[in-house]
């Protein structure tokens, strides 16, 4: 599938991601699996078992035991490291997913990687791939602010 395929069922999952957002919550486990193509080609986000409230105190990636919550191949720097779950972690999620989609592969987790640039197909658009490296950034301050 051509990159433009890709990006249209990316957009319609972070549409998802915003309608779960404007009614106060965040999903917690954005992966490739997550993310279910109908038949009639419309992409959802399905699985909102870790599906956390906004609000600061519920916010946390771990549950009581301490165990990390969601899929660490697809968490966000910050969350690696004990950081909040929020509307910029769930960019960094998405933004791996477009970058496993766009390379035909599974491509490695730059979070575990210090200064590992996001290696992009040399043919996508120059906005897609600002997209991509801005979605990816190790910054969260530097990330878009949400989907």
């Amino acid at each position: 599938m051509q990159a433009t395929g890709w990006t249209t069922f990316i957009l319609q999952a972070l549409d998802g991601l915003t309608a779960i957002r404007t009614r106060g919550f965040v999903h917690g486990d954005v992966k490739p699996s997550n993310v279910f193509v109908s038949e009639r080609g419309v992409a959802m986000v399905i699985d909102l078992g870790i599906v956390k409230p906004m609000i600061p105190f519920a916010s946390r990636p771990r549950s009581r035991e301490g165990i990390m919550m969601g899929t660490t191949r697809y968490l966000a720097p910050e969350q690696l490291v004990g950081g909040r779950l929020n509307s910029r972690t769930i960019v960094y999620s998405v933004g791996l997913v477009l970058l496993d989609l766009l390379v035909g592969k599974r491509v490695a987790n730059i979070a575990w990687h210090d200064g590992t640039q996001v290696e992009l197909p040399h043919d996508l658009l120059s906005r897609l791939k600002s997209a991509v490296r801005n979605a990816l950034t190790r910054d969260p301050n530097q990330k878009f602010r949400n989907a």
